[in-house]
């Protein structure tokens, strides 16, 4: 894996290299960094080794002849390019494979990848992102020049490029708002939307490539073989992500979805040559009981620990972590303000991998959105399809799943059948009212700038996951939100940063598009949602972790212990906001009240204040006086 930056010209009267010369300095200063290079007056690149060196991604290419320069980022999972690297590995063989896969009626690419492919006879450029977004593309499009880089860091280094904050990314962040695919926290810096190709001859040309379809021939006949397939899958996926690997790391938060990817992970680690070691986010012995939430997952963690025999678990605490200081290291580290800056309190597990040299990283991220999803809408479907007994043999088994009695969920059954409206009622007086009401009443944004960005009304178009009537349909929406590939990509440069390799094998294209286009009735199937996964790690899980319905406690913990040990100096932040910014993008009366309903936070009273919608506001007053104090430069007014 490398780092890369590039730059194509438009006008003729410049010249390539003069205008990378600034990223190439920067690089330059450490001999060992630069890896290939590649300029002429029209066209220049630069790729360096990543910040450590050591992230494994044997697929990668940097090809030069007397027409191309491409460049192949990441790892390849095609089935023609395994057949490239086995059969015959001549440059030739390779330059073909690359420029066939970019033909408008097929690509030929799968995995965590961009690709950059230039051509010296027609001086055009193409350029292509993966599926999911696993791998950070973004670009520039001025009126001399186009560049392209892998951070956005590098883009900003040009000479004449002033940067010019997006204050619809700000009030997206303040608002829990995902941005839209392209936007990044500045104007003039564009994201390459994943499963898109971008290509530049005279002007630039954007367009998708890939799309989450219906396929109605899966290649299974009944559950049973949609089960083993699925299963197929899974560990094919694991397989692909291990290669090059020699000490893997494993995310384990003692959720379904961690517990089954750690689980067949030990198979592989059985048969080859790397070393297996599990990470959870937890309290310390000392801080347990003392704060909200107070408990963690450690015992769901240990339970698949010692069941399947690692030897190696750690249990990773905050206690010698703040809350300000982590993010103004985000800041650092992500280019500039984030839109889900609760993730970035992951560092403590992060941190505890690298002291043990891991170089992969597993997540079972994904699965909620994904091939583990509950398949919420369920009955909402079953119920347009008017499959009565289908709805009342699953209901009230799902019900007694969690813990009805039986003729408890008898009567629920009878008011959600013949009562729809009184059910829906009910519903909403247990929740406390409007869930997302209620989250933007606490909202800190500036009246004003509010009001200029016009942000409740985009809040209430953006905000929150569907729920159309068909439970496919909601699937779509959520693997193909705007959340997925912004979580991938924060939690790409925190781990890269510390030399280590961050894979999903739940984000796999060929796993997600088979279980997209399974039946409705395999997943969601004796009362419980995620069937098929949890069918598929039969055998595998202690049964305890396998029919587990409710995760209750939070995967990160720590983060009210961080805001507990620095909410005297966060106090000082929002009054010194208030007296020193001129540019105003909270309301501080406003965040000071927030942040003393927070500290109330407890198990009886989860109706108060998420913390995540606080930290994405503190952010931008952390962010205002970093640039007051010349800490760091992102155009932000203060």
């Amino acid at each position: 894996m490398r780092d890369v930056c590039g730059v194509l010209i438009k006008n003729r009267s410049l010249n390539a290299s003069d205008i990378l010369h600034p990223v190439y300095k920067a690089y330059s200063q450490d001999s060992k960094m630069l890896v290939d290079n590649y300029n002429d007056d029209y066209f220049a690149i630069i790729t360096v080794k990543d910040r450590l060196g050591n992230l494994k991604y044997p697929d990668s290419k940097f090809i030069i002849d007397e027409r191309y320069v491409i460049l192949f980022n990441g790892r390849n999972d095609h089935e023609e390019f395994e057949a490239v690297v086995k059969n015959n590995r001549t440059t030739s063989s390779y330059i073909d494979y690359f420029i066939n896969g970019i033909s408008p009626d097929r690509i030929l690419f799968k995995g965590d990848f961009f690709l950059v492919v230039y051509d010296r006879f027609t001086q055009s450029l193409t350029c292509l992102r993966d599926h999911f977004g696993l791998i950070p593309f973004y670009y520039i499009n001025k009126t001399n020049y186009f560049a392209f880089a892998s951070e956005i860091r590098n883009l900003t280094a040009f000479k004449d490029q002033g940067l010019e904050i997006d204050d619809q990314w700000i009030a997206d962040s303040i608002s829990n708002v995902n941005s839209e695919k392209h936007r990044t926290p500045y104007k003039n810096v564009k994201r390459l939307e994943p499963g898109h190709k971008l290509v530049f001859t005279d002007s630039l040309t954007i367009s998708s490539y890939w799309d989450l379809v219906y396929k109605r021939d899966n290649r299974v006949n009944d559950y049973t073989e949609a089960v083993e397939f699925f299963k197929e899958l899974l560990l094919s996926s694991i397989k692909k992500r291990i290669k090059g690997a020699q000490v893997v790391g494993t995310e384990l938060s003692g959720g379904l979805d961690s517990s089954g990817i750690t689980a067949l992970l030990k198979h592989y680690a059985l048969k080859a040559e790397f070393e297996l070691l599990s990470f959870t986010h937890a309290f310390s012995d000392e801080s347990l009981n003392s704060v909200f939430p107070f408990q963690d997952e450690r015992e769901f963690s240990k339970l698949l620990v010692d069941s399947i025999g690692i030897r190696k678990h750690f249990l990773c605490d905050a206690d010698n972590y703040d809350f300000i200081g982590t993010l103004k290291n985000a800041i650092q580290l992500q280019s500039g303000p984030m839109q889900q800056a609760y993730s970035i309190f992951s560092d403590a597990l992060y941190n505890k991998a690298m002291e043990n040299n891991v170089d992969t990283l597993f997540s079972g991220f994904g699965g909620d959105e994904g091939v583990t999803s509950k398949a919420a809408g369920f009955f909402e479907e079953i119920k347009q399809r008017r499959e009565w007994e289908i709805f009342r043999k699953e209901y009230i088994i799902s019900l007694m799943n969690k813990g009805d009695k039986y003729f408890e969920a008898i009567l629920k059954y009878f008011v959600s059948r013949h009562l729809p409206i009184a059910h829906a009622f009910i519903k909403r007086i247990l929740r406390n009212g409007d869930w997302k009401e209620n989250r933007f009443l606490d909202l800190c944004f500036d009246h004003q700038f509010g009001s200029d960005m016009n942000i409740k009304k985009r809040y209430y178009e953006m905000v929150g996951f569907p729920n159309d009537p068909l439970v496919r349909e909601r699937q779509y929406k959520r693997i193909m939100h705007n959340h997925v590939s912004q979580r991938l990509e924060y939690s790409f440069f925190a781990t890269k940063a510390r030399g280590i390799s961050y894979v999903y094998p739940l984000w796999d294209v060929d796993l997600i598009e088979f279980y997209y286009s399974l039946p409705l009735e395999y997943k969601y199937r004796n009362g419980f949602g995620r069937a098929i996964y949890r069918d598929a790690l039969k055998g595998e899980l202690p049964e305890e972790l396998r029919l587990r319905t409710i995760k209750a406690r939070a995967t990160i913990p720590t983060v009210q212990q961080r805001f507990m040990r620095d909410y005297d100096d966060i106090s000082a932040l929002i009054r010194r906001s208030k007296t020193h910014n001129k540019n105003h993008y909270l309301d501080y009366d406003k965040m000071m009240d927030l942040q003393n309903r927070i500290k109330t936070r407890s198990v009886k009273n989860r109706n108060l204040p998420d913390l995540a919608t606080f930290v994405n506001s503190i952010q931008i007053l952390v962010l205002q006086e970093m640039e007051r104090e010349g800490a760091f430069y992102s155009g932000i007014q203060f």
